[in-house]
């Protein structure tokens, strides 16, 4: 039976990575997988997932008007869904990528954030949380984790705050 997965982290986890890599394995199994990016993700080429690490693919790009399901009722011998930057889902979006998962019988996994860098979380990871039927925290790297410490806490941080000159920046 074909789930719903959500994998979230922090940024510069590796999310994007995780992706390119799974999409390459279901390749390898000669296995039809489809990409998608949100349209509103402009640091690199618009309908590219880019890792930082240099691997990138094209993808669709979804934004607001996109409709998961009627778009998924129409593809043909289709293994997986891999979509990237998922917090950018509307609540509806998600419904539609669940009902996908569950009516059509394509596994569809998003990676994403959970929340901002003041911890306010995303509405479309908020509704992927609650409809996932499987969830994963992605942890950055142990090189990270040694370096990235919250001082306050003196463990490894939940998320990143920004700052301008070592004051939180809102």
């Amino acid at each position: 039976m074909a789930k719903l997965y959500f994998r979230y982290s922090a940024m510069n986890a590796g999310k994007s990575t995780a992706l390119l890599q799974v999409a390459h394995n279901y390749e390898e199994n000669d296995k039809n997988v489809l990409l998608y990016t949100a349209e509103i993700d402009d640091r690199f080429d618009p309908g590219t997932i880019t890792s930082r690490l240099g691997p990138q693919r094209n993808s669709r790009m979804y934004n607001q008007q996109t409709d998961f399901f009627a778009d998924l009722s129409t593809a043909q011998d289709l293994s997986c869904v891999l979509l990237d930057e998922a917090q950018f889902l509307l609540p509806a979006q998600v419904r539609q990528l669940h009902q996908a998962a569950h009516v059509l019988g394509i596994p569809v996994i998003c990676y994403g954030l959970r929340s901002d860098f003041q911890g306010e979380p995303f509405p479309g990871s908020v509704y992927l949380l609650t409809l996932a039927c499987s969830k994963a925290h992605r942890s950055p790297s142990k090189a990270k984790r040694s370096t990235a410490r919250c001082a306050a806490a003196a463990s490894t941080p939940r998320w990143r705050k920004r700052t301008c000159s070592f004051r939180p920046w809102r």
